[in-house]
């Protein structure tokens, strides 16, 4: 027990805590919130030399003695964006007039912007009015302006982490110069206008930078002075340049840029020499500097251009980048170094402009994760044949018509084919084959015989308007867990799944789902009068009554006059009817509490099928969800 780290009593009847809680060194958190019962708290919660949070909201605690004093031992007094202090919020604690003098020792205090201390807003805790100047040993801060100025300079000096929110600051206060301690500074202005130059007296101790403002155009050039410094991170929308002296940072190994007015990154940059993470969300960034390739630490490498059109031929001497993301929606070409990538794991590219890949991609050995979201392209070059280690491929790629052979050799795939619209048929696939989502593949119309994938756990068709047959998906239904598959999609209930398909899958006795978890299929809509009655119908596999009994049914429907009669039958015997009332735009009803009809449930499995009749008065999309409320299984249908 005295090695328990968090201790949570919420909702229980409990009227006090033992003594011996006290003896739980290790105890980061105790939760005792909504526990209306409690009197009081020990004066052993003062020996909780772990404690980092304690909540208690929803409590009715009363007295000086009720264990508010007793937080000064505290690493960390939380506090809710709403002004309320995490633990007392919402309760009727009362103390002596220096109860907040005890949150001294504190390692976080939070200030709202309207100047108020975060913990007595929204209680009826009592303070002095001088209670902020006994937080002489904060060691960390989150304040506006107005209220900064109101810290002491013993405070100031000793705050090592100083977050500043303020969405009216265009200048920095000068008193934050003299905070020579700060480790972390956080600067969350939207007005703020510029970085001053004595900035660089944090060059000692400072390791974290972080500014968020609309206004800040350019930094100074001091900023390479803070040779501490590990984290930056700029959210400038209006950043339009960097200094060289950026290259400065000798130390630093995250940086992320966020700007919407950069076009252009200074070469120095290059000399981040310790650089593990680069994030460049910049969307009017033109080009990368040819030296990129200099950032020989670099992990983890994400580019976010609108435009961008190449990548520097450099890239591939960055030998340690194991996630590479490009999404860059012009990008029209990848250097043929990039498969000089040795240690990539994660490789996304995200690009309209993209027509072809270079061979040379299939020397990416160790890459496990591929997503190619890139419309315009037509088709992969063999080589990639040769990646063995590839477990996840994706291909939204809207003009691929027929993925390429090698797919079939390359062993323990997931493969995700949706929206690739110009896909007419899926050739051979790996017998090892997990997961084959083909989704909204709008001109697919059939398949490969799948018999042979017998380890696979989810196929989803759903969407594939034109499929009209997937030979041989009888054969390996008892291991599917997720399957989705069209159905009649258009007002007319048009569909061009054959009868056989339906014969052999959907009422097979002989065909059962046991490990089916989700089935997705469309609904047909049969055309009624414009504002008149409309009907819904669903078809289902064959499953154990008992599995429908333990649902849950959900319908969204849109432009629906209530009363909505909903019908569920087995082999065309009706075993569920009810009228149901609709609430906004949804009808949820629990199956499980719900009256059926005698239907033989020992019989084994049926073939179900639901009926919704409703008046419309606009034909919109419809979704019925069927969820198995015993292990969260999913039965969702949608209806175009």
């Amino acid at each position: 027990m005295e090695k328990m780290k968090e201790l949570i009593l919420d909702g229980t009847r409990i009227e006090a805590l033992p003594d011996s809680v006290g003896r739980l060194k290790n105890l980061c958190l105790l939760s005792l919130e909504d526990c209306k019962s409690l009197k009081a708290l020990p004066d052993s919660i003062r020996e909780l030399s772990s404690l980092q949070q304690i909540k208690m909201s929803g409590t009715n605690l009363r007295g000086s003695d009720s264990g508010s004093s007793h937080l000064a031992a505290s690493a960390e007094v939380s506090f809710s964006s709403s002004g309320q202090l995490l633990g007392l919020s919402g309760t009727n604690l009362r103390g002596s007039e220096s109860s907040t003098s005890h949150l001294a020792a504190s390692a976080e205090v939070s200030f709202s912007s309207s100047g108020q201390l975060l913990g007595l807003s929204g209680t009826n805790l009592r303070g002095s009015e001088s209670s902020t100047s006994h937080l002489a040993v904060l060691a960390e801060v989150t304040v506006s302006t107005s209220k900064l100025l109101d810290l002491s300079d013993e405070s100031r000096k000793a705050l090592k982490h100083l977050h500043l929110a303020d969405t009216k600051t265009e200048e920095l206060p000068n008193c934050i110069k003299r905070m020579r301690n700060l480790e972390e500074l956080l600067l969350e202005c939207e007005m703020l206008r510029v970085l001053p130059n004595w900035i660089e007296r944090f060059s000692e101790k400072l390791t974290k930078l972080e500014v968020s403002s609309k206004d800040l155009e350019a930094l100074p050039d001091c900023i390479g002075s803070l040779k501490q410094l590990k984290k930056f991170s700029l959210k400038c929308e209006n950043l339009q340049a960097l200094p060289d002296s950026i290259g400065g940072l000798e130390i630093l190994d995250h940086l992320k840029i966020e700007s919407a007015n950069l076009k252009a990154l200074p070469n120095s940059i290059a000399s981040l020499g310790r650089l593990q993470y680069l994030l460049l969300r910049c969307t009017s960034l033109e080009a990368l500097p040819d030296h990129v390739g200099e950032l020989k630490e670099l992990e983890h490498f994400e580019v976010w251009s609108d435009s961008l059109i190449a990548l520097p031929d450099s890239i591939g001497s960055l030998r340690k980048v194991s996630i590479l993301k490009l999404k860059c929606p012009n990008l029209e070409v990848l250097p043929d170094s990039i498969g000089d990538l040795e240690s990539l794991l994660f490789f996304e590219v995200r690009s309209h402009g993209l027509t072809y890949l270079p061979n040379s991609i299939g020397s990416l050995k160790r890459i496990q994760y591929l997503l190619l979201n890139c419309m315009n392209l037509e088709a992969l070059p063999g080589s990639m044949e040769t990646l063995e280690s590839l477990k996840d491929l994706k291909l939204h790629c809207n003009n691929l018509m027929v993925p390429p052979d090698f797919i079939g050799r390359l062993e323990n795939l997931s493969l995700d084919l949706s929206y690739c619209k110009s896909l007419k048929y899926i050739p051979q696939l790996p017998s090892s084959l997990l997961w084959l989502d083909a989704a909204n593949c709008t001109n697919l119309r059939k398949t490969s015989d799948v018999s042979h994938l017998k380890a696979l756990e989810n196929l989803n068709l759903k969407g594939c308007k034109l499929l009209e047959d997937v030979p041989g998906l009888e054969h390996i239904t008892n291991g599917l867990e997720v399957l989705g598959v069209p159905g009649p999609c258009d007002l007319l209930g048009f569909c061009h799944l054959s009868d056989d398909f339906k014969r052999r899958v959907l009422k097979n006795k002989e065909v059962t789902f046991e490990s089916l978890r989700e089935f997705e299929m469309s609904g047909s809509v049969v055309r009624g009068s414009s504002t008149g009655p409309q009907q819904l119908h669903f078809m289902l596999p064959r499953l154990p009554f008992s599995w429908l009994r333990g649902a849950q049914l959900r319908l969204g429907l849109d432009k629906v006059v209530s009363p909505v009669h909903v019908a569920i039958m087995a082999d065309d015997t009706i075993v569920f009817q009810k009228i149901v009332e609709v609430e906004g735009t949804t009808i949820e009803l629990n199956l499980g509490e719900e009256s059926f009809m005698n239907t033989g449930e020992g019989k084994g499995e049926h073939c179900f099928t639901m009926q919704v009749t409703a008046d419309v008065t606009e034909l919109q999309d419809v979704m019925a969800i069927l969820q198995y409320l015993s292990d969260f299984r999913f039965l969702s249908q949608i209806l175009y």
